[in-house]
Parts: C-alpha cells; structure tokens; sequence
C-alpha cells in the first residue's frame, strides 16, 4: 500500500512539473510578443 502511494505521488509530482514547464516555456514565447507588440503600437501611435 505504501509503495502504491508513493508512486502516486511521483506520478503526480510530474504532472505538475510537466504542467509547470508547459506554462514557463508558454509565457517565456507569450511575454517577450506582449512587450514587443505593446511598444510597436506605441510607436506607430
């Protein structure tokens, strides 16, 4: 029983590292566009 849980939360603990990564590498590509997008607008305005 106790080793089922512990696979449990290491299948769990790497979900969450999957999904956390998926959000960095998300908002590193998402944030730097923002910016560069806000500042073009800026300018051409």
């Amino acid at each position: 029983m106790k080793n089922e849980n512990n696979e449990a939360l290491a299948l769990l603990f790497g979900a969450l590292l999957v999904v956390g990564a998926a959000l960095w590498s998300a908002a590193a590509i998402i944030a730097p566009a923002a910016i560069i997008k806000l500042c073009w607008l800026f300018l051409m305005g």
